[in-house]
């Protein structure tokens, strides 16, 4: 088992209000992808590889990459995720792909994590030919909900690899720098985003 995931961990959880929350944010990612056309997909920052897994249960057959700075992530990716993906070393800041080289670009749970998100979101558009999905923490409301089930409360709440802390509006203002904004919800304690390739038409 990969011991220094959170990320497993979260995946890991077997409180019911854990499952249902994940559960609850992928019917809808899934909600956000019905009915676009893509063929290829990367996850960036793909962790253990659970959304490249519920990918390959909803959509089928299509061809999927999985990248990650964290070797034992991946390496646990490789041995345990139910997927056909190619799991790859490489960070978001450079990634290791020609321009337009997906028709779809995922990006969940990631960006709180950079220090230069800015420079990611750069690559994400870069890459994509179509389509790209990000998710971020809802903040202050994530923080909120850690520190009431009692979790890191040292840091009032924070996620200890989180060194952004998104609102709607900051979140907002980021992608919109980057891409078009197509399509802006909240799952809490999530905020999803589908976004468009700068001119690409929908």
């Amino acid at each position: 088992m990969n011991q220094g995931s959170t990320n497993l961990d979260k995946y890991q959880n077997t409180l019911w209000i854990n499952r249902w929350l994940i559960r609850r944010f992928y019917a809808r990612v899934t909600g956000l992808l019905e009915g676009l056309s893509f063929d290829s997909v990367v996850d960036v920052g793909c962790g253990e590889g659970f959304a490249l897994e519920w990918l390959r249960e909803r959509f089928g057959n299509v061809r999927t990459v999985g990248i990650d700075v964290r070797v034992d992530s991946l390496r646990w990716a490789m041995e345990h995720a139910n997927t056909d993906a190619v799991f790859s070393l490489a960070d978001a800041y450079r990634l290791p792909f020609a321009d337009d080289a997906f028709d779809l670009v995922l990006s969940l749970e990631t960006l709180e994590h950079l220090q230069h998100p800015a420079e990611a979101l750069r690559e994400l558009s870069r890459i994509t030919r179509g389509w790209c999905l990000v998710s971020v923490p809802l903040e202050p409301y994530f923080r909120t909900l850690s520190f009431m089930r009692g979790r890191y409360w040292r840091s009032w709440g924070n996620h200890p690899e989180h060194v952004q802390n998104f609102s709607t509006r900051s979140f907002r203002n980021l992608l919109s720098q980057h891409m078009s904004i197509e399509r802006f919800e909240t799952c809490f304690p999530w905020q999803l985003v589908l976004c468009r390739k700068p001119g690409v038409r929908a």
